[in-house]
């Protein structure tokens, strides 16, 4: 499932190690590496109600896993700090959904969701599932159930916590909605473009600069 993701633009694959959650003290946790079927579970395991700090360094990874673990940790109003990168599936579901939020390293991007790519990208994916994954119909309609079923919980999450899907209606296109014809990785939102769709009380200031050259990544501050 995360390699068609992969494939269907709604992960980033980068190098990344599976993702590790750590106790790092009585109320704060640390999540790092890749969002990966599982990891709901194992947040069950170890949040607890008194949890109030969450520290990420994640790429990404299973948007269907990812926006699960948001609803998950919601109700603990965290203080989400990103120490390092927090892009895709980071982004888009557990930055936001931190009641405070701070960038002490490295950078916040984003490049779409679920209900973006179903509205944008589904039609011409599926000759991809068909001709380059050899998928059947019934296979690709149970995926695009799966996907309509993540759409919904996106919808539900975004309306809770005021974030604007026009954030990842934009950044599903290439150019990231500049219009310009360049292709970017993610966009890197400014203070006030967080603020623009809804994203509120962040600190700090994005590093562009943080293993873009590694990645080679071309990241939109906008």
């Amino acid at each position: 499932m995360v390699a068609l993701l992969v494939i269907l633009g709604l992960s980033f694959n980068a190098i990344a190690h599976a993702g590790i959650w750590v106790r790092v003290n009585d109320t704060t946790l640390r999540f790092s590496g890749q969002i990966q079927k599982g990891d709901l579970e194992k947040l069950e395991n170890i949040l607890k109600p008194e949890d109030k700090t969450l520290f990420l360094d994640s790429t990404g990874g299973d948007a269907q896993v990812g926006v699960r673990l948001a609803i998950k940790l919601l109700p603990n109003k965290l203080n989400i700090v990103v120490d390092g990168i927090c892009a895709s599936s980071c982004a888009n579901y557990l930055f936001p959904v931190g009641y405070n939020k701070e960038i002490r390293r490295g950078w916040v991007g984003f490049h779409g969701n679920v209900t973006a790519f179903l509205a944008i990208d589904w039609q011409k994916v599926v000759v991809k599932l068909k001709e380059d994954k050899n998928l059947t119909d019934e296979q690709i309609a149970e995926f695009h159930q799966r996907l309509l079923a993540s759409s919904k919980l996106e919808e539900e999450l975004f309306a809770e916590l005021g974030v604007s899907q026009t954030l990842f209606d934009r950044t599903q296109t290439p150019d990231k909605g500049m219009h310009n014809d360049v292709a970017y990785s993610f966009l890197v939102p400014k203070p006030e473009t967080f603020i623009r769709y809804g994203i509120q009380r962040v600190k700090g200031s994005q590093d562009l600069t943080y293993r873009n050259a590694e990645l080679g990544l071309n990241n939109l501050y906008d």
